[in-house]
C-alpha cells in the first residue's frame, strides 16, 4: 500500500483503500488494533507526502488535510469496532430468552449440534433432560402471570445453580426447560436429575407453589448426527413422563438403529 501511494503521487488519492483497511482491521481485530493501524495509515501518507514533496501552496493546508486524514481514520476505528460490539451482542442475546436468561430454543439445538459433533471425536456420552412444569397452568390462572413469570425464573435460577459450568439449561417452550449434560453416562445422568427436581422441589415449596417437574431424560451414548431425531426422541420421552402421571422421570438410552418407541421407557425412582 506504500509503495502504490509512493508510486501513484498525488495523481491517485488512495485514502479510502486505507480506510477500507482500517475498517476491516477494526471489524475483525477490534478498536485498539483498528486505532493502531489508523495511526499507521496516517504516519504513512505523512512519510509519502513527505518524499514526494507537498503540493499545498501554503503549509497551513498541509496541515489541515492530514488532520482530515486522521479525523477520518479515527472515526472508521470507532464506529466499525461500535458496531462490531453491536453485533456479536445481537448474536448473544438472540440465544438468550429473554425471562429467565437461559439459553433459548436456538441456543439448545445448537448446543445438540455442538456435543454430537464433539461426541464424534472423543465418543464419550452426553445426555438431555427435557423438564416439564406440572401444574403451572393453575399459577396462571389462580395467581396472575407475572407470578408465573417468578415461578419460571425461579425454576431456571435454581437448575442452572446445580449443575455444572459445562452443562446448558436451555427454556425451550413456555413452561419447558431443557439441560444438557456433557461427558454424562446414564448413572450419573439420573443422580443429577433427580438433584435438580429435589431442589426444584424444595424452591417450590418455600414459596407455596405447586408446581413439580416432569422429566424425560435421553442418554445418547454414541455418536448419533441427527439433530432432528434427537429433539423427536427428548420430546416423545417428555410426553410419556407427562401420561405417566407428572412429578416422573422417564428416561431412555437412544439406539438410532431402533424405533423409539418398540421398547418401553424406565420410569425412575423419586
Amino acid at each position: 500500500m506504500i509503495i502504490a501511494d509512493y508510486v501513484t503521487s498525488y495523481e491517485l488519492n488512495l485514502t479510502a483503500l486505507y480506510l477500507l483497511l482500517t475498517l476491516l482491521v477494526s471489524w475483525f481485530c477490534g478498536l485498539w488494533w483498528g486505532l493502531v493501524f489508523a495511526a499507521l495509515s496516517m504516519f504513512s501518507q505523512i512519510e509519502v507526502s513527505g518524499l514526494i514533496g507537498s503540493v499545498y501552496s501554503q503549509r497551513f493546508y498541509y496541515y489541515v488535510a492530514n488532520a482530515n486524514n486522521a479525523f477520518s481514520y479515527l472515526i472508521v476505528a470507532l464506529l466499525t469496532a461500535g458496531f462490531r460490539a453491536l453485533y456479536i451482542r445481537e448474536q448473544s442475546l438472540a440465544r438468550v430468552d429473554y425471562l429467565t436468561r437461559t439459553g433459548n430454543m436456538q441456543a439448545f439445538y445448537e448446543r445438540i449440534e455442538v456435543e454430537t459433533a464433539r461426541q464424534r471425536r472423543d465418543g464419550k456420552p452426553f445426555a438431555v433432560a427435557v423438564m416439564d412444569c406440572d401444574y403451572f397452568k393453575l399459577i396462571n390462572n389462580d395467581l396472575g402471570h407475572h407470578e408465573g413469570d417468578h415461578v419460571l425464573q425461579v425454576i431456571a435460577a435454581t437448575i442452572r445453580a446445580n449443575i455444572r459450568k459445562t452443562d446448558m439449561v436451555a427454556r425451550i417452550g413456555g413452561d419447558r426447560f431443557a439441560v444438557v449434560f456433557l461427558h454424562m453416562p446414564e448413572f450419573e445422568a439420573l443422580q443429577a436429575v433427580k438433584k435438580l427436581r429435589k431442589e426444584v422441589d424444595a424452591a417450590m415449596d418455600r414459596n407455596s407453589w405447586p408446581t413439580t417437574l416432569s422429566v424425560g431424560l435421553a442418554i445418547f451414548p454414541g455418536p448419533e448426527g441427527d439433530v432432528n431425531r434427537i429433539g423427536s426422541f427428548c420430546d416423545k420421552l417428555i410426553t410419556q413422563a407427562k401420561a405417566a402421571g407428572r412429578n416422573k422421570v422417564v428416561h431412555r438410552v437412544y439406539d438410532p438403529g431402533e424405533d423409539s418407541t418398540s421398547q418401553p421407557p424406565r420410569l425412575a425412582a423419586k
